[in-house]
């Protein structure tokens, strides 16, 4: 996978993330908040779940590891309590995201990246496998 595939992807996540936001405002709350028996309970649930996943692996490209509890707190539904908040949270991630990848060349997506998972161990891989 090369820079080219690398924008290609995220142009394509863009596009879903928005699709998937666009049909959840179409939803009453109580639709939103229903709980499923899902992993994340909720089709809200599991848009915070989706727009956390992509921040963790955003602030790790970033030098920063964050810990399970501050992705949590940041990305539950409790910190994040309504679509707008969501929405805009996950806008702000997405511009950001897209600086950093317009600033990035081959050399450095093929780099390895050293990164914590959320449990603290230390872990490493290519940027371009991280981001894929």
């Amino acid at each position: 996978m090369n820079l080219a595939d690398i924008r290609s992807l995220f142009d394509y996540t863009e596009w879903a993330n928005d699709l998937a936001m666009d049909a959840a405002t179409s939803l009453s709350d109580e639709n939103l908040r229903r709980d499923f028996g899902i992993s994340h309970k909720s089709i809200f649930g599991t848009l915070v779940h989706m727009a956390g996943a992509e921040w963790i692996w955003w602030e790790r490209w970033n030098g920063r590891s964050p810990g399970k509890d501050e992705a949590w707190s940041r990305w539950s539904t409790d910190s994040c309590a309504d679509l707008p908040t969501l929405k805009q949270r996950w806008n702000d991630l997405a511009s950001g995201r897209a600086q950093f990848i317009s600033a990035l060349d081959e050399d450095r997506l093929s780099g390895e990246l050293a990164f914590k998972l959320l449990s603290g161990d230390p872990n490493s891989m290519r940027l371009v496998d991280q981001m894929q």
